[in-house]
């Protein structure tokens, strides 16, 4: 045509400056990348230095931590009332701590700033380690020596965490000093580039004027031909446009601008908008889309063909057929067909009486499937917990993600969290620019797109049901729409669904305490020890009871025990992690069922719930209550009866040694007792119970000595801690004064509660209730803890009764519970007299220390006033 021809000459000019144009953008282009890479490398040498010194900054940080760590443990030390000698363990961990000191130390000496607290850090560490590896076998717990080693350990510890303290400081300000230089760096970087990318932007600027200059002369040389053509080309229906030898759209009529919603000024002189995905020499028929004038992409036919001038090829023309309504109405109508179909075998499944799961898994599957990715997730929501839980999944097996896509946050940029946040369907095209933990999980896992429409059940937004892709393109235009559509017809089935699911948690739910019950405890484990087996993964178990339970229930009623069972159980379950499972598996003993966790994170999570119960008082009157823990994994069972029967056994050990404590079972420390051995313990404990039943029945029968036994017992524990005394002694120690003064049952209310004094025949008759108590523990308790209470009202200077023992012939049991059965009697509200004062009362034990009282206790009580612990409330001591 002569549209072509005409312009051919301007052509070539243009063409010529197009060149220029690129070898300066080219020769711009180099010298920004050498500028930037010369000033970056001395960003990244500052940086190099700057990640060491902060990498010195965190094993300061470690260092300093672990010896702080490494002296808790230390007296933390379950046998540091038997001995004063540094664990092994202890010594090793500090040699390892000095060995990573003198790493960095060699790291750092040429440091010059770092010279002078690198050498009192040196000295300092040697000093400690002088302490610390020395020979202390030799040194009494409690002992002269003992002290002055602790000092000097305490000290030679401070002086290591100051020093490692000020090193930490002055590697800080070396630091932020090479961050401020890396600051500068940038800036001039910044200032070079800037000047470069001015630069091309001018030389630019006037090439493309020359350029516009030349492209108008070759237009107005054509613009009279264009003329004869313009009306042909304005009668054809269709898009058309002539391109010229280099690809260049030459002539466009008014249905093109149209059908792209430009004009042709823009089209003329300018690759077509179609160029990207045609070749410029393409001859033939292809469906393309392009974008419309409202930005929508228009699917078009295509058809293209040669100009031919002489015996060449001078440019093309190209003839697009817009058929975008055309094949959206076809690809509707299949959309729809396969929406429907899918819901038809969903409701399929469902008629039959699936498990709900089945039901979850098989939607996830037919939604991914639907939209043609590579994972779905049918997903519910616990808007109160603000949580989402997946009760459906489903992943290609051939995708690239190597799991299925993971739980995220209600309150990031996820699909389904936006979703439950705004109730519509959402179509987010890159997970790379959503929150940060977010966009690092997904994107972690492989995940680059997904899409997401809400679940509604009735007028409640049940949940989601959300397609996620790993492919870098994302999901097509419009999937939001038709997850919308699907989600809107599974909304009956998931309630179906979920109706069952209901029913079958009820079925495993405990009505009391709203959580799993005893059967639903034990599917759940057996299933999930096989799964932990199947993956070679970890699993723990914790089980805990709640202390002196019975108690609550014999003072306060059974509604009040249940509201307490109830209390403990949302605390419980407070503590646990998604995943994990809490049950109540017996009247006050709960399990607890850790899948993915080792023994340690597990005595860690049960160390937090046990102080979760306790945190708070419980209303009622009841108080504070404790839980005893005891702590299993499956590294130590085979099955799942070994695993529970490990962990009660640890819970055993940790109620008879103190209670209120979290044990992880270990065959060092807890014994596996046989059947005979649990049946003896079982009939001593049931003995003990129902003497202390009876010592209540003695303290019931005037207020004033309501629980009196166990104030005496509190006092008596904690007399008996100050001395020394080990735990399973401060046990036996603790029953023997609850039950003191059950021998009273034998003596007449007159007489105990005379308020006059009594006659010598009188107090000869009270006096015989220490000999008629030792006769009724004697069958329950151990002969140590008989002889204490038999010689509880024995006194020091050998005038007490009822066997006139003196000094340290009294055993030493009874010389405590003496003291504190007196301390009671003086600081409480008694018929027979007004209570005195703390220090009322501690003058007295203080004039009859020597004669009443063994001095040795009477010091004890004397620490335990100035170290604030004598001020009781009615509730046991927190060593029972």
């Amino acid at each position: 045509m002569a549209v072509i021809g005409a312009g051919s000459t301007s052509g070539k000019r243009i063409r010529f400056l197009h060149r220029i144009q690129i070898v300066l953008v080219t020769v711009t282009a180099l010298a920004t990348v050498v500028a930037a890479t010369v000033i970056a490398l001395s960003v990244v040498s500052i940086g190099d230095a700057r990640d060491k010194d902060e990498g010195a900054r965190g094993t300061l940080v470690g260092l300093r931590d672990e010896i702080r760590a490494a002296q808790l443990a230390y007296w933390r030390m379950p046998d540091r009332n038997e001995t004063a000698e540094i664990p092994p363990a202890l010594k090793a961990q500090f040699a390892a701590g000095a060995a990573n000191l003198g790493t960095l130390v060699t790291q750092r000496a040429g440091i010059a700033a770092e010279a002078d607290v690198i050498k009192r850090a040196s000295a300092a560490a040697a000093t400690l380690g002088a302490i610390v590896l020395g020979d202390t076998s030799t040194i009494l717990p409690g002992s002269a020596q003992d002290r002055a080693f602790i000092a000097r350990a305490d000290a030679g510890i401070g002086a290591v965490e100051r020093t490692l303290t000020e090193w930490f400081t002055v590697v800080d300000r070396q630091v932020v000093a090479k961050g401020r230089s890396q600051e500068r760096i940038v800036i001039r970087l910044v200032a070079i580039l800037g000047g470069l990318v001015v630069l091309l932007l001018a030389a630019n600027g006037v090439l493309w004027t020359a350029i516009d200059r030349a492209r108008r002369g070759a237009l107005a040389q054509i613009a009279a031909e264009r003329d004869a053509t313009a009306a042909v080309m304005a009668a054809v229906q269709d898009g058309v446009a002539v391109l010229d030898s280099s690809g260049r759209v030459a002539e466009a009529n008014a249905r093109l601008c149209q059908m792209t919603g430009a004009s042709d000024t823009d089209l003329i002189g300018a690759p077509p908008p179609w160029a990207s995905g045609v070749a410029s020499d393409f001859t033939g028929e292809v469906d393309i889309e392009i974008a419309g004038p409202d930005g929508d992409n228009r699917l078009v036919i295509l058809t293209s063909s040669p100009l031919v001038e002489g015996a060449g090829t001078v440019g093309w023309v190209h003839i697009l057929k817009d058929v975008t309504d055309r094949k959206r109405a076809e690809l509707e109508f299949r959309e729809r067909a396969a929406e429907q179909d899918v819901l038809r075998r969903v409701a399929t499944v469902v008629a039959r009486g699936a498990e709900p799961s089945e039901v979850f898994d098989m939607v996830a599957r037919e939604v991914a499937l639907m939209l043609g990715v590579e994972a779905g997730v049918v997903t519910r929501f616990d808007l109160v917990a603000d949580r989402g839980v997946d009760v459906g999944v489903w992943l290609d097996p051939d995708s690239p993600a190597d799991r299925p896509p993971p739980r995220v946050p209600l309150d990031g940029g996820a699909p389904t969290a936006l979703v439950a946040r705004f109730g519509e369907a959402v179509h987010v095209a890159d997970f790379s620019g959503i929150d940060f933990t977010t966009a690092q999980v997904l994107t972690g896992q492989g995940y680059r797109a997904g899409v997401a429409a809400p679940v509604a059940v009735g007028a409640v937004r049940w949940g989601a049901v959300a397609a996620l892709t790993t492919r870098d393109g994302g999901l097509p235009e419009g999937s939001e729409q038709r997850i919308g559509r699907f989600a809107e017809l599974v909304g009956l089935t998931v309630a179906n669904a979920d109706a069952r699911a209901r029913l079958a948690s009820q079925a495993a739910t405990d009505p009391l305490t709203g959580l799993a019950n005893h059967r639903h405890f034990h599917e759940r484990l057996e299933q999930e020890i096989a799964r932990a087996r199947a993956e070679d993964g970890e699993l723990a178990l914790v089980v805990l009871d709640l202390d002196r339970f019975k108690e609550v229930n014999d003072a306060f009623g059974h509604q009040v025990g249940d509201e307490v069972l109830a209390g403990a159980a949302r605390r419980l379950a407070g503590e646990a992690r998604f995943g994990e499972l809490v049950a109540r598996i017996g009247g006050e003993e709960f399990a607890w069922i850790l899948p993915g966790s080792d023994g340690i994170n597990a005595w860690r999570a049960a160390e937090r719930a046990r102080l979760a119960v306790a945190a708070t008082p419980f209303a009622g009157g009841v108080g504070a209550i404790t839980a005893s823990a005891g702590v299993a994994d499956l590294t130590q069972a085979s099955d799942a009866g070994s695993l529970l029967r490990l962990a009660d056994g640890a819970l055993y050990w940790a109620k008879a040694h103190g209670r209120n404590v979290t044990l992880r079972y270990s065959p060092e420390v807890v014994q596996e007792l046989s059947a005979t051995e649990r049946a003896e313990r079982l009939a001593r404990s049931q003995g003990v119970t129902a003497l202390r039943a009876l010592a209540r029945a003695v303290d019931a029968k005037d207020p004033s000595t309501a629980r009196h036994a166990e104030r005496v017992a509190a006092v008596a524990v904690r007399l008996g801690s100050h001395m020394g005394w080990s735990q399973d002694r401060l046990i036996l120690l603790e029953e023997a004064a609850l039950l003191h003064d059950v021998g009273k049952i034998g003596v007449a209310d007159a007489l105990l509660f005379k308020p006059e004094r009594l006659t010598p025949q009188e107090f000869t008759e009270v006096t015989t209730h220490a000999r008629l108590g030792a006769e009724i523990v004697s069958d329950v308790l151990q002969p140590d803890q008989v002889t204490w209470v038999r010689g509880h009202h024995e006194r020091w200077d050998g005038l007490g009764y009822p066997d006139r023992l003196s000094g340290t012939e009294i055993p030493d049991g009874a010389r405590i519970v003496a003291l504190a059965d007196a301390w009671d009697a003086m600081t409480s509200v008694r018929v027979y007299g007004v209570p005195r004062s703390q220090a009322e009362a501690l003058r007295e034990v203080r004039a009859c220390s020597g004669t009443q009282f063994d001095p040795h206790v009477a010091d004890a009580l004397d620490a335990l006033q100035v170290e604030g612990r004598l001020t009781l409330t009615d509730a046991p001591s927190s060593a029972s």
